[in-house]
């Protein structure tokens, strides 16, 4: 099975839960071309959070997937 998707996918989205359960608030606007537009322009608020969460979430949600964490 040959897809342009790998695990880096996966550790994006853990991002997006783990942003939502850290913020106890939505990743992404309501209309659908809001969010695609916010996923591709703006950066996540970090307000509020430790300097560990804010870490993690970076590295959990880096835009670029070649510099985002992944599992070892």
């Amino acid at each position: 099975f040959n897809s342009i998707y790998d695990e880096r996918v996966d550790i994006w989205s853990v991002g997006v839960i783990a942003y939502q359960l850290l913020t106890q608030g939505f990743f992404l606007g309501v209309v659908l071309k809001d969010e695609i537009n916010k996923i591709i322009n703006d950066e996540p608020s970090y307000d509020g959070l430790s300097v560990w969460e804010q870490d993690l979430l970076q590295k959990l949600l880096c835009k670029d997937p070649n510099k985002r964490a992944t599992v070892s």
